[in-house]
């Protein structure tokens, strides 16, 4: 049986280069679900605003939205 791992430590099985959002390559879209569990309320502030506006933006739902999931805020740690 395999552990559980969090979503979080399987950030690199998603080939976010080969997926899309509104501005191009997903491949920046680890990093911004990362700094979801920042310290700084700023930076998680950005990190959503960027989620939101690329892989959902003006209501056309981007193939980089996929790897995200599982992968969102609710499953990060941190709210607010």
């Amino acid at each position: 049986m395999q552990p559980f791992s969090s979503p979080l430590e399987r950030l690199g099985d998603v080939p976010w280069a080969e997926l899309g959002h509104a501005y191009g390559s997903a491949a920046d879209v680890p990093d911004l679900i990362l700094a979801l569990r920042s310290q700084d309320a700023d930076a998680r502030a950005r990190a959503r605003w960027h989620l939101y506006g690329n892989i959902f933006h003006q209501g056309t739902r981007y193939s980089g939205r996929r790897g995200t999931a599982t992968r969102g805020p609710g499953r990060c740690g941190r709210s607010g």
